[in-house]
């Protein structure tokens, strides 16, 4: 069961000049690997900041309940022929001095005296709210080569089917041709059209220490960019060392 207390994102999303800090580091792979590759980027707003969730049964720590504390979410997915690497990134913001609390004992700071901040103000009194903001990332890695999986699609599109109903088949169909017109046109495949005429087989890779999670405290954090610049030079460098 669930209850929603959802919050404003206003003034909670990165702002542009984080978002500008974030992508100069999250688009640096090249600097380590110069096998080609393709970066798809998304971004979104959470719909959901704030909705509080009410569990049925209790967690480890002895709460009932969980609070959606993500503003903002970055997605970067990083095409090698063969491989996949995914990157996830969130801005957390939080809602009251509880959650306030709970991002600073969860964030690295580099150094910073998370106790000092919560004496000063606007930490000190109980009604503080949406204060603290940190930055999340989720980093994994997958054998999924996208442009051959891509090709079998389309393949698999081409081939004439019938649809649910008689009354549908018009519209299956010109969906089915819309759709191969679209991924034929996309930068993957003219990217690896050599290893597609090829007939180039995927390699199984192997990866070491690129299923990687942090959370680095944005607030009064002058550091930040720089400790996540450290995370994802270490995440690039050991996505080269699997790729070579």
């Amino acid at each position: 069961m669930f209850n929603i207390f959802k919050k404003s994102r206003v003034g909670k999303v990165f702002s542009s000049l984080e978002l500008s800090q974030i992508d100069n580091i999250c688009r640096n792979i090249s600097k380590y690997t110069k096998m080609k590759h393709h970066i798809n980027f998304n971004t979104q707003e959470n719909d959901n900041y704030g909705e509080k969730h009410f569990r049925d049964r209790p967690s480890y720590d002895g709460l009932g309940t969980h609070q959606d504390l993500v503003t903002h979410c970055l997605s970067y997915d990083y095409i090698f022929f063969d491989c996949r690497f995914e990157l996830r990134v969130n801005k957390i913001v939080s809602v009251d001095k509880k959650t306030s609390e709970e991002i600073m004992n969860l964030s690295s700071d580099g150094g910073v005296n998370s106790k000092r901040i919560m004496n000063l103000e606007p930490f000190n009194h109980s009604n503080a709210l949406n204060e603290i903001s940190a930055l999340e990332f989720h980093t994994n890695a997958t054998n999924y080569s996208a442009p051959m999986n891509m090709i079998k699609y389309i393949e698999e599109l081409s081939t004439s089917k019938e649809a649910a109903k008689p009354e549908y088949q018009a519209g299956y169909d010109k969906w089915r041709k819309d759709e191969v017109s679209r991924l034929n046109q996309s930068p993957i495949l003219d990217l690896f059209k050599e290893e597609i005429k090829k007939k180039q087989e995927p390699i199984n890779r192997k990866f070491k220490d690129v299923h990687n999670s942090d959370q680095i405290l944005i607030t009064y954090n002058e550091k930040w960019a720089t400790l996540f610049k450290i995370c994802m030079d270490n995440f690039f460098k050991n996505i080269s060392m699997g790729i070579k």
